[in-house]
């Protein structure tokens, strides 16, 4: 299985999102989308996913931070979310997606989160399993939203975000 580079945006000022834009990706059986944020030092910067410009409340996810409890959220979204929001932190994030048409989206998810400087403190991991529920499609758009569409917050330069994907 050899991962193909779909597509690649970095910031190069201060901005709300990254999009694919409607011309979008190549339909692939798997993807990875690999997310790098950095922050402004002045706004939160969460990371909210949207996928094919679907705003229905079709993500629901199961995610741990720091191996503590589950928790779920199944109706709460209409787009992917991280659920470690509000922060201004760095930031990095795997998702590996299982992105066959006539299945729900498989979704598979791991963030490394900065605290603080200094090998005193460790960093904060997250965990999460979900999916889109779409099953009449492959992801072909990715939005990436550091304000969960419907609020403030900004991504810092630099920020980044690759998708792979292969068949």
């Amino acid at each position: 299985m050899a991962w193909e580079r779909l597509y690649t945006n970095k910031l190069t000022g201060t901005g709300q999102s990254i999009d694919t834009g409607v011309a979008g990706i190549t339909a692939k059986k798997h993807l990875r989308i690999e997310i790098n944020v950095i922050q402004t030092g002045s706004s939160q910067n969460n990371i909210a996913l949207r996928f094919n410009g679907d705003t229905g409340t079709n993500y629901p996810l199961r995610r741990s931070t720091n191996g503590a409890a589950d928790s779920t959220f199944t109706t709460n979204y209409a787009f992917w979310y991280n659920g470690y929001g509000g922060s201004n932190t760095n930031r990095y994030a795997i998702l590996d997606i299982l992105n066959e048409s006539s299945s729900e989206k498989l979704i598979i998810h791991n963030q490394v989160i900065f605290d603080s400087t200094g090998a005193g403190t460790a960093p904060t991991r997250i965990e999460t399993v979900s999916k889109w529920v779409n099953t009449s499609a492959q992801i072909t758009d990715v939005e990436l939203n550091s304000g969960q569409f419907d609020a403030a917050g900004l991504f810092g330069i630099g920020t980044e975000m690759t998708i792979f994907g292969t068949d």
